[in-house]
């Protein structure tokens, strides 16, 4: 598991989990496939502090280097 902050808005940030073609956006974490999340989209987790434009993301069972290609497409 990892987390990371997107420079820009919540909406960049969202983009970036919406472009994602390999890893799943999803709220679960427990899979066998990468998935990502952007908690802030939950007032809940605004209200705690959570920052906007971060993503966590929870590495899964594929290639690497697919991982590594698919995150770098997303974040272009």
């Amino acid at each position: 598991m990892i987390s990371f902050e997107t420079a820009g808005t919540a909406e960049a940030a969202e983009a970036v989990c919406e472009a994602s073609r390999l890893t799943v956006h999803a709220t679960s974490l427990g899979g066998v496939e990468t998935s990502m999340e952007r908690r802030a989209r939950y007032d809940s987790e605004r209200e705690v502090g959570t920052p906007a434009t971060l993503i966590r993301l929870s590495v899964g069972l594929e290639h690497v280097d697919d991982l590594w290609r698919d995150l770098e497409r997303a974040l272009g």
